[in-house]
């Protein structure tokens, strides 16, 4: 990196300024590991505040900085190949994209319906925060297995060097019909780094390991893993690349999971049931599609609080489990 780097670009910036923070975050938790001999090692609710507070700075640079940009539109010349002066890129875009579809650009702002252009990224801050979190803890997790945290991480970041390259070179995103973004492409000289790092573990991590990240490790991996999505517009990416953090994070937290899903389903259709009763005494002359229709209305709110709920518990349950030694 400090070869072959700039060290003006400001997606490097941020990488950098990442890395340096949850590297601390982690390196405190092992000290109190090793050195202060306490299993718990540093508070849940510290990590998450460390990494909420990272998760903030993230969303509003990606948002708010000028030198972050992405391609709205472009005209081609007359040998039909893109004329980079001739993009018109906007700072502030709330844009990512739709993986495995056609003309795949996705704004947040028409999956919320925000009106007032004001307080749209409030919203986009709010994701952003959610993945960081939830994919760092996910690496934390599956730290535990030899090799397999490593092994994950580096195919991961391995496919994410791939999206950088191709979505910071004008020509081949043209071609391929990716979003271009001015200026990521510098990303792939860190990724490189980190997958040679990653690699070089390995190494001696395989079974039976003779080194171990620890959560100094686990957690700057995965949230970079995280952070570099979101900057190359590929966060819904993540569900599918970090499978096994999922599937790790879920076998974790699967036995409050199930129980939490059946009292809200339960409470779900308690409250379609008694809100039904309401409006058949209310008006017995409605039909039955305008029965329905206010049920399902009424629906929507349990279901933004479940939605919520569950998010709440994806985030807390692992690092609450991690701070007492069971994981």
């Amino acid at each position: 990196i400090i070869l072959f780097a700039d060290f003006k670009n400001i997606y490097i910036i941020i990488l950098l300024i990442s890395t340096f923070w949850l590297g601390v975050i982690g390196f405190i938790d092992d000290y109190i590991k090793v050195f202060r001999k306490n299993k718990k090692g540093l508070k849940g609710s510290f990590k998450i505040i460390g990494q909420v507070i990272l998760g903030l700075y993230i969303g509003f640079t990606v948002y708010f900085n000028p030198e972050i940009k992405t391609q709205n539109i472009y005209e081609k010349n007359e040998i039909n190949l893109v004329d980079e002066h001739s993009l018109s890129s906007k700072t502030g875009s709330l844009k990512t994209t739709i993986p495995f579809l056609k003309d795949n650009e996705l704004d947040y702002e028409e999956i919320f319906g925000i009106k007032s252009t004001n307080f749209n990224w409030i919203f986009y801050i709010v994701i952003i925060t959610l993945v960081i979190v939830s994919v760092s803890n996910g690496a934390n997790l599956t730290d535990g297995l030899d090799g397999l945290a490593a092994g994950s991480s580096s195919i991961i970041i391995f496919t994410l060097g791939i999206f950088a390259w191709i979505s910071g070179n004008i020509i081949f995103s043209d071609y391929l019909n990716i979003m271009y973004l001015p200026g990521v492409g510098e990303i792939v000289v860190f990724v490189a780094a980190m997958l040679g790092g990653l690699i070089g573990f390995l190494w001696y991590n395989t079974y039976p390991a003779q080194v171990f990240m620890g959560d100094t490790g686990s957690l700057t991996v995965g949230g970079l893993i995280a952070i570099i999505a979101i900057l190359v517009r590929k966060e819904l990416l993540l569900p599918i690349l970090c499978g096994v953090f999922l599937v790790e994070t879920l076998s974790v937290i699967s036995s409050n999971f199930i129980a939490l899903l059946l009292i809200i389903t339960l409470a779900i259709g308690v409250h379609l049931v008694v809100r039904y009763r309401e409006l058949q005494m209310l008006d017995e002359k409605a039909d039955q599609q305008q029965l329905t229709i206010a049920t399902v209305s009424q629906m929507l709110r349990p279901c933004l609080y479940t939605a919520l709920t569950l998010s709440l518990i994806h985030i807390s349950e692992p690092t609450r489990l991690l701070s007492r030694g069971d994981a």
